[in-house]
């Protein structure tokens, strides 16, 4: 399990909502963990893995922590051509306890390792707006975002909220930038 932790300003000035994926894909904490789970979609020979994790904010916290944390290696299934990650159901074992904390997922991501599958696909994009969070999606093509822009409300289940109130109408994800945790040159052409 990885776990990267950075202060953040959150929750200021009557906002209650989650941060933005703006903020989210800009922070360190993200960066870090993205690149690891990048690294290791490619880790086993010539078998690829889906690989990703959480985002948590503290909502208690007037200086909020943003947490990332890995999704179990069981979650993703080796494969040559396609595989999937589940993300269903968030992990919260690298997630601090302390009295007074509240942890809460405030976005979720994954890797497509394989070429030709490098975009976010239809039950991506579904599942996004289903569980009420922004996702993201880390390829050769770049880094792409969808879903809610964040996730409305820091009050609640530490798990998804279940609800948005961005709904899903066929909209499209939006490509952020350029991959730039492919440290070790796996997007070559």
């Amino acid at each position: 399990m990885s776990v990267a932790r950075k202060e953040r300003s959150l929750g200021r000035g009557g906002y209650n909502h989650g941060p933005s994926v703006s903020d989210i894909l800009a922070s360190k904490e993200f960066q870090v963990a993205a690149g690891t789970a990048w690294k290791e979609s490619f880790s086993r020979n010539d078998l690829y893995q889906e690989k990703g994790g959480w985002v948590y904010a503290d909502s208690n916290n007037p200086d909020n922590y943003l947490v990332v944390q890995l999704a179990n290696p069981q979650r993703s299934a080796q494969a040559t051509h396609s595989t999937e990650i589940e993300l269903d159901n968030p992990e919260k074992d690298g997630v601090p306890t302390a009295e007074g904390s509240n942890y809460v997922v405030v976005a979720d991501f994954h890797t497509h390792p394989f070429p030709g599958q490098e975009r976010p696909d239809a039950e991506d994009l579904r599942k996004a707006y289903e569980r009420g969070v922004p996702a993201i999606v880390v390829s050769c093509s770049g880094v792409f975002y969808y879903g809610p822009q964040s996730r409305d409300s820091l009050d609640g289940s530490a798990g998804y909220p279940q609800t948005s109130s961005e709904q899903y109408n066929g909209q499209k994800e939006v490509r952020f930038g350029d991959n730039t945790v492919d440290s070790e040159g796996y997007c070559k052409p």
